[in-house]
């Protein structure tokens, strides 16, 4: 009832916001976010040993420099966040910093 009510309101007062109108998605830009950082966050990415492991670190490298695209973007995308999942979950290593100043942390010993 809440909502309604709330929705209600805003359609009086603001009837351009249109809430009653349904649900509509949105994207986040990683694939320009991969294309412009890409050159720099391939090879970090690359190195990783779980990623390292599944993929050639050429080929994953070169995957985010010419990350252009749906696809390669999404591949760039996957590849980034199994990355840090390995980091944080097998290797048990806590991010620090941004992506490139963790990615770039080797292991202590």
């Amino acid at each position: 009832l809440g909502k309604w009510t709330l929705r209600r309101g805003l359609a009086k007062a603001l009837p351009a916001a249109a809430p009653f109108a349904p649900k509509s998605g949105f994207t986040v830009p990683v694939g320009d976010w991969i294309a412009a950082s890409g050159s720099r966050l391939g090879p970090l990415v690359a190195r990783q040993p779980g990623v390292a492991a599944l993929a050639h670190p050429e080929a994953v490298a070169s995957l985010f420099a010419s990350g252009t695209g749906r696809r390669a973007g999404f591949a760039a995308w996957s590849l980034l966040f199994f990355a840090l999942w390995h980091r944080r979950h097998v290797q048990g290593l806590p991010p620090a910093g941004d992506i490139f100043e963790t990615l770039s942390q080797t292991p202590a010993g």
